[in-house]
């Protein structure tokens, strides 16, 4: 619980900053965020799910300027591709990843710049249309990695679990 605020609170005030690589395999500067539309979870396991309940963001968001406007915390702005975000629902894992080949190399001013150390993290999702779908972040640093890494796989294993109940 305490966790998932820490993780809802970073991404919602301030966004993560992250680089990702789009489908040229062009690395873009992107700002992650979670969207205003909430899940509810039962906490308890009685069948008619009374009791104590929580909520938890349907969707993380892809962004080019972060912002908290409504309208852009929205998972209206997924498309069925998959651009602009993913359902929590949708979420299969998120990792962090070593450096791979088959991604594109890092540019030069990001390499130099704030991303000098930065860590890869590899999320791997459904699409709306049902496709399989891999999106590779950097994270500027380790710490950001975990955070993300954490906060969407519990997400994602808190909904699955739920679904499980009903």
């Amino acid at each position: 619980q305490q966790f998932l605020e820490k993780f809802s609170s970073v991404l919602k005030e301030k966004g993560l900053e992250v680089l990702k690589v789009n489908r040229n395999k062009k690395w873009e500067s992107r700002y992650l965020s979670l969207s205003k539309e909430v899940s509810w979870i039962s906490q308890s396991k009685s069948v008619n799910r009374s009791g104590d309940r929580l909520h938890v963001p349907r969707g993380l968001l892809w962004m080019k300027k972060f912002s908290t406007k409504p309208k852009d915390q929205s998972v209206k702005a997924i498309d069925k591709q998959g651009k602009g975000g993913i359902l929590f629902s949708k979420l299969i894992s998120t990792a962090i990843t070593q450096e791979s080949q088959k991604v594109a190399p890092l540019p030069k001013k990001y390499k130099d710049g704030k991303f000098k150390n930065s860590v890869l993290v590899t999320l791997i999702g459904v699409d709306g249309t049902g496709v399989s779908r891999t999106v590779i972040f950097h994270c500027i640093t380790r710490e950001d990695a975990k955070l993300l890494c954490s906060g969407c796989n519990l997400i994602a294993e808190m909904l699955k679990v739920s679904d499980e109940k009903k």
